[in-house]
């Protein structure tokens, strides 16, 4: 599997343009840059495209000054339809999407639906400045890439804002730390205030004190592996071992859906400890998403909680 490091440039005005459809483009891209890390989080690949805008033609003075990019540069630039398909193709079939901030994975949706660009090869995707402050316990604000590449020591002699240079930047601050542990735990992690970590959608969390260990929870019914529907247990599950204190039971309902629950365990003194149980309903991006963490984690009985 690769990571997929993706920046983008966009451009807008008023009033918003909206297309037979009644969808509303709010930012149109004008330049995508990638590059594509191997599972040792090296770069051994990159992408680069200008596109030729259709819908905000004129260049806004501040999209010129922060990125270098003029209307002129733009008229040699490609058709969006060419360029979606090619990187659609460079990313090859087995990919994670990393991003520095939240706002370019659905940016590039909604260009793709807009223009009726088929979106459903787009990827589950982490936000890469959040993990950085989950990993660096800087949890309070949103980091420039700038602070981080000096947090990491990285000294990069190039112009910032440029698609292609922000993603290998970023590809290079994501190699100083565990992404994929990050990952794995960012389903625990609560300071997403400042931009979005694309874990699956919760669909119920429950939370109780008092259980001497997670095996005590199952059993006591209380964290035992249950359709949110009908309340039955969960058939065929699988368990998994994601770390000492964190498993997953993997399963279905048989009138329903299938369902991933997560049970976590934590021991918050001599006399108390706190058990959460979320549940998810598994889709398509939240396949993929238990599918890595699954890949990653040690399967296990029941009897071994």
């Amino acid at each position: 599997m690769n990571y997929v490091v993706l920046d983008m440039e966009w451009n807008d005005t008023l009033p918003k343009s909206k297309n037979d459809r009644g969808l509303i483009l709010n930012h149109e891209i004008i330049q995508m840059g990638a590059a594509k890390m191997d599972s040792r989080l090296e770069i051994i690949d990159t992408f680069k495209a200008n596109i030729k805008p259709r819908i905000y033609e004129k260049i806004r003075d501040d999209v010129t000054e922060l990125t270098g990019i003029t209307t002129e540069m733009l008229s040699e630039g490609r058709r969006v339809h060419e360029v979606m398909e090619e990187f659609r193709e460079w990313c090859g079939d087995d990919y994670i999407f990393l991003t520095w901030g939240s706002e370019d994975i659905p940016v590039l949706r909604n260009n793709l639906d807009y223009f009726g660009i088929d979106s459903s090869w787009l990827a589950f995707y982490f936000n890469a400045q959040a993990l950085f402050n989950m990993q660096t316990e800087n949890k309070g604000r949103a980091y420039s890439l700038e602070y981080a590449m000096e947090f990491c020591g990285i000294n990069e002699d190039c112009k910032m804002h440029d698609a292609l240079n922000d993603a290998v930047c970023t590809a290079k601050v994501c190699a100083k730390f565990d992404i994929e542990d990050g990952i794995v735990r960012c389903d625990e992690y609560s300071g997403t205030e400042f931009g979005r970590i694309d874990v699956p959608m919760n669909m119920r969390r429950e939370i109780s004190f008092g259980f001497r260990s997670m095996r005590d929870a199952v059993e006591s019914g209380f964290a035992a592996p249950v359709c949110p529907e009908c309340g039955t247990e969960i058939e065929d599950v699988i368990w998994y071992r994601v770390s000492g204190e964190k498993v997953i039971a993997d399963g279905y309902c048989p009138k329903h859906n299938d369902y991933a629950v997560v049970i976590t365990h934590k021991k918050l003194s001599d006399k108390n400890s706190e058990t959460t149980k979320s549940t998810y309903t598994i889709d398509r991006i939240n396949e993929a998403y238990f599918d890595f963490v699954e890949g990653r984690a040690e399967e296990i009985s029941r009897e071994e909680l």
